[in-house]
């Protein structure tokens, strides 16, 4: 509890010293009554509670900005295993490249060798402009600078269109793609090329993350006030403390259904600022490792109207 230093000496330094040591208050006895006294309590249990305040905040602080400093090192060490990725998957392509032109120079302009090797730099050069797409939206998203061009578009021109970019991911993994949508035809006031983006990222990690032979469903529905997109897997699943993560920026899942490292950790970053552009939502779900995922994207409806920012 808090100490007053009661004295009969009158000595101010050996009064000083007491408060140096903690004393709340000192008094002369020769010069005390009631009053003082009861003012000298009061003050005393003011400071000390001031001082446990004081400690309390202090202890309050230190430990959020533990969690903050926690934090940081987390994203650190995100960004590091994203700049080591993508230095990876900017290299994949090289290699390709690399040697189809030694080929087409080595082929003596034979047509068909020449063809194959201008394919293969096509497909190569294809996988760049995407990821240097994907960067660049990254970008915009986290800067706000992403226009919607919203139109009135039929629904089965957005999922054609998200089919056709993500097949040769499904193809390579030989996965099953089932598709469902309602009945009756639906006409969307949205952006198409950024929908059919967002669908793209999704089926993609469908069939980046499900083994070899997997099942991908995409289920399109008509719910009360909103539209809801759902992507099925059978794939390697999220855990439990990756979920509350899995959108943020370089929150890419540890490791791919081969074994490789994980993707670039901005895809699902990318689906959510999309949505949210959309006036949406988007959630994960997944009863944890080996069990598949499942990802919900909500839009809500839109009547006609012109392009918005």
């Amino acid at each position: 509890g808090p100490i007053i230093l009661l004295t009969g000496k009158g000595q101010r330094e050996l009064d000083i010293v007491a408060m140096q040591a903690g004393a709340a208050d000192y008094l002369e006895k020769n010069r005390l009554d009631g009053v003082l006294l009861e003012r000298s309590i009061r003050y005393a249990l003011r400071k000390k509670q001031y001082e446990a305040d004081l400690e309390r905040q202090v202890r309050e602080r230190t430990a959020e900005l533990s969690l903050a400093n926690e934090s940081l090192r987390d994203v650190d060490r995100r960004k590091d295993a994203f700049l080591a990725t993508l230095a990876h998957e900017l290299r994949n392509p090289l290699v390709p490249i690399r040697n189809a032109l030694e080929i087409m120079r080595l082929s003596e302009n034979r047509t068909e060798v020449v063809e194959s090797g201008r394919a293969m730099v096509e497909r190569q050069i294809g996988h760049f402009v995407r990821l240097i797409d994907d960067l660049v939206d990254i970008t915009r998203v986290t800067r706000g600078k992403i226009e919607l061009r919203r139109e009135m578009v039929d629904l089965s021109f957005v999922i054609n269109a998200a089919l056709e970019g993500s097949q040769p991911l499904i193809d390579a993994g030989r996965h099953q793609i089932t598709v469902s949508l309602p009945p009756d035809p639906i006409r969307l006031n949205v952006d198409p090329t950024r929908l059919a983006q967002i669908l793209i990222n999704l089926l993609n990690n469908a069939a980046k993350y499900s083994e070899e032979g997997g099942r991908i469903e995409l289920k399109v529905s008509d719910e009360d006030e909103h539209f809801v997109f759902r992507v099925r897997d059978t794939g390697i699943g999220i855990a439990a403390n990756r979920l509350p993560h899995i959108f943020e920026m370089f929150g890419q899942a540890d490791q791919s259904r081969d074994g490789s490292p994980g993707g670039l950790g901005i895809g699902l970053y990318l689906v959510r600022g999309l949505a949210a552009l959309h006036g949406g939502t988007v959630e994960a779900f997944s009863d944890g490792p080996g069990m598949g995922s499942e990802f919900v994207v909500q839009l809500p409806k839109v009547d006609g109207s012109p392009t918005v920012r």
